[in-house]
């Protein structure tokens, strides 16, 4: 989205990988990474100051517009930025105060696996 203020990007949220319940966390997380100077998409509240809303019956998001482009070339220096960056990301997400369980966590797995059934072939 292009307006007179910036660049925004429109997220709708698909059921199937997020739940809406889990919104708050995410979007506060993504805030909470901005505010300790991450380069982190933050979400954009309404007049009412919702972060999120619903739109063709899925959760839906405005984010802010982060500038950048991937490496033309992936070396020695980019792996070491990119490593830099993500402990700058755990640093700064410690403080994070909110909680929920990780469900893209290890013992997930099976129970995916076991509903995918014949689709692994």
């Amino acid at each position: 989205l292009r307006t007179a203020s910036g660049r925004y990007i429109l997220t709708l949220f698909e059921p199937h990988r997020v739940e809406g319940g889990d919104l708050p966390f995410f979007l506060g997380y993504a805030a909470h990474l901005a505010a300790a100077g991450i380069p982190a998409a933050q979400p954009v509240a309404d007049k009412r100051g919702n972060l999120s809303a619903t739109l063709a019956g899925k959760p839906a998001a405005i984010m802010t517009f982060c500038e950048g482009r991937h490496p033309e070339t992936i070396g020695i220096d980019s792996c070491r930025a990119a490593g830099a960056m993500a402990a700058r990301m755990h640093m700064a997400g410690a403080s994070f105060a909110q909680e929920r369980e990780n469900k893209y966590a290890l013992p997930c797995w099976r129970a995916w696996i076991e509903g995918m059934g014949d689709n692994l072939n």
